[in-house]
Formats: C-alpha cells, sequence, structure tokens
C-alpha cells in the first residue's frame, strides 16, 4: 500500500476509536481503558514512523521544514493530551473534556496531513516510491510496536 494511503487509513482507525471512547458513558471504565490502549497501540507507533521516517523526506526533499515544525508540534501536543486522559478516571469530567480537545485536535493535524504535508510529498514522491515507503512505514512501526524504538 502506498504510504499516503496507509496513512490516511490508519487516520481513520484512530478517529474511529477516538469517537467509540466518546460513545461510551463514564460507568464503562474498563471499556474506555481498552479503548485507550487499543488507542495508544496503534497512534504511537504511527506518529513514531512519521516523526522518524516520513517527516524528514517531506521536510528534506521537498523543502518543507516549518510544515514538518508543525506536525511535530502537533504531535507533542497530543501526546500530552494522550498522556492528560489516560491519567484521568474513566468517570471524571476532565476525561471527556480531554477526549473531546484530542478530536479536535487529531482532526486539525490530520486534515493538516492529508492537505498541506500530502501535496508537498506528492511533489517529490513518485508512485513506486509512494509504495516503497508505505513498506518502509510499516516497518518502523513494527520496530516501534517490538520495543526497538522509544516514543
Amino acid at each position: 500500500m502506498d504510504i499516503f494511503e496507509l496513512i490516511h487509513d490508519q487516520h481513520e482507525e484512530v478517529l474511529d476509536i477516538v469517537q467509540k471512547m466518546m460513545d461510551t458513558k463514564p460507568k464503562a471504565g474498563k471499556k474506555r481503558r481498552e479503548l485507550i490502549d487499543k488507542l495508544k497501540d496503534g497512534l504511537l507507533p504511527h506518529m513514531y514512523a512519521e516523526e522518524n521516517y516520513f517527516y524528514p523526506v517531506v521536510d528534506k526533499e521537498a523543502n518543507s521544514h516549518d510544515l514538518i515544525s508543525e506536525a511535530m508540534d502537533q504531535h507533542k501536543s497530543a501526546r500530552r493530551v494522550l498522556s492528560e486522559i489516560e491519567s484521568a478516571t474513566e468517570d471524571d469530567e476532565r476525561w471527556n473534556s480531554r477526549l473531546t480537545e484530542f478530536k479536535e485536535m487529531l482532526e486539525e493535524h490530520i486534515d493538516l496531513e492529508e492537505s498541506d504535508v500530502f501535496d508537498r510529498a506528492r511533489e517529490v514522491v513518485d508512485e513506486d516510491r509512494a509504495d516503497e515507503m508505505g513498506d518502509q512505514f510499516e516497518s518502523m512501526e513494527e520496530e516501534a510496536k517490538a520495543g526497538k524504538a522509544s516514543y
């Protein structure tokens, strides 16, 4: 799968998990914990691969330092809010407000990536390379999931 389809599909999966989290009730603590674990298991390796593989390619080859810097800042903010969600008890009001904030951050970030970052990347990445990059991206994620990388 090419890098653009892969990242887009993963964005959809993350948004789906977040929506499921939002649809839970405060008394569904176990379900909320399962969903946040599932979210972290998919999102953190995804961010690792973007930061250590995809973004550097776009930054260097498409001369997009400001754009990539903004995307990296958004990742940093997302990690902070995700940590706050995780540390709040599931029936705490902060859980819902932080989750709403997180969803809004994700939507903004996905919009930035799938429009501006993808547009820049497509200027320097042809179809064959996009497929190769998709494979490399998945390898980076597996590395992160296997504990061979810190994120």
